[in-house]
């Protein structure tokens, strides 16, 4: 393997364990800033606020800089943003620090799938695949580190200290990695945005893909807390189960992939909401801790290919035009992530954690019934804004 798709690998990991490891702390950082659920909520609206932007700009940003100077900046930005949020006791300072891990992620994200793609044209899918596999090695491995330093008695802290060192060390690697000087990247065409976000088709995706990511990022964000809470386990047994959620969803996506060989893309999204509706009710409603657990096991398998499959429809759809279609679903992602977790803990203000985890459900409900309307629509041909001949 190549030395730049290792730091690559490297560097996405660093990033999946940045969006899972607050969950198992989230009681002790909100003992820490004397907050509201609500305002525990804040911290991924922050993140998608740094986000949104660098995914949006991330194309151009490479072609004018390269990646490597991308890179370094990404990897170094989540580097201060874990160091900055670790050692703060002021609530706004830690808020910017999710809005510098924001824009870290929308860094890494795309050079790391820039250089991939870019590093091996002829067996691209697999590649990609491999690189978002250890997203989800990242994102299962931080809420087990996070649950082992709290139950062990250590300051929540500890968990974001382990990430700097380790981040720290992607980038001193990725100082002296091989980058290549100039690759294609998928840049946005706003002229072409503007006529995306004009058709409807687009925009049911972008629908679809918000109330996903609201469920997904709220599940993220919630049900560790809401394990400990309801059954009284401990944070480990906590963040073990957020994991394994993590590894259901990156398992899923290899067994997402032979199905959808067999069953046509708009059915397959359809069944995966279907059954991520009922295992969430499990996960919801279960009188037992380890069956919750299972049902929370079982979402991320059934989540592992509705991100995929939305994202390839848009694609498909618009196929003259897969920079910007992406990027314009990658913005529904990020409004997903910004409004939904902190909806989440308004409920629980208001009401209590286990009106909000329900709210997550109404969420997935929508979802389902939008996926149902997808997949009884004519297979429409490719709508992308037409070119002229050269």
């Amino acid at each position: 393997m190549k030395p730049t798709a290792i730091t690559s690998y490297l560097s996405i990991l660093c990033y999946g364990m940045c969006i899972t490891i607050i969950g198992p702390a989230l009681g002790a950082v909100g003992e820490t800033f004397l907050l509201s659920p609500a305002r525990l909520g804040l911290f991924t609206t922050m993140l998608s606020a740094g986000f949104i932007p660098a995914v949006l700009l991330g194309g151009y940003i490479v072609d004018r800089y390269g990646v490597q100077a991308v890179g370094l900046a990404g990897q170094l930005l989540l580097t201060a943003g874990f160091i900055l949020f670790s050692v703060t006791t002021s609530f706004p300072v830690a808020l910017f620090a999710f809005f510098i891990l924001g824009i870290a992620g929308g860094n890494i994200e795309i050079v790391a799938n820039t250089v991939v793609s870019g590093l091996y044209p002829h067996k691209r899918a697999s590649a990609l695949n491999l690189l978002h596999a250890f997203f989800g090695i990242g994102a299962l491995a931080g809420p087990v580190i996070s649950g082992a330093f709290i139950d062990s008695g250590a300051p929540w802290q500890a968990g974001y200290w382990v990430l700097a060192i380790i981040s720290a060390a992607v980038l001193v690697l990725m100082v002296f990695s091989p980058f290549p000087r100039q690759v294609a990247s998928e840049k946005v065409d706003f002229s072409d945005f503007l006529t995306v976000a004009r058709t409807p088709a687009a925009l049911v995706l972008g629908a679809a893909i918000i109330l996903y990511i609201g469920a997904e990022m709220g599940i993220n964000y919630w049900s560790a807390l809401h394990l400990t809470q309801r059954y009284a386990v401990s944070a480990l047994a906590a963040g073990s189960f957020l994991s394994y959620f993590w590894v259901a969803m990156t398992a899923g996506r290899f067994l997402v992939f032979m199905a959808a060989k067999k069953i046509g893309d708009r059915l397959l999204l359809f069944i995966l909401t279907a059954l991520s509706l009922a295992a969430y009710a499990l996960f919801l409603i279960a009188d037992r801790w380890w069956l919750s657990g299972i049902g929370l096991t079982l979402v991320g398998l059934f989540f592992s290919g509705i991100f995929p499959t939305a994202l390839g429809l848009g694609v498909n759809r618009f196929s003259r035009i897969p920079g910007t279609i992406t990027g314009f679903l990658m913005m529904f992602n990020g409004i997903g992530m910004l409004i939904f977790p902190y909806i989440v803990g308004l409920i629980t203000d208001a009401a209590s954690l286990s009106a909000g985890m329900s709210f997550i459900m109404a969420i997935l409900a929508c979802l389902t019934v939008l996926t149902a309307a997808i997949a009884l629509q004519r297979r429409p041909k490719d709508s992308a804004p037409g070119r002229r001949a050269a």
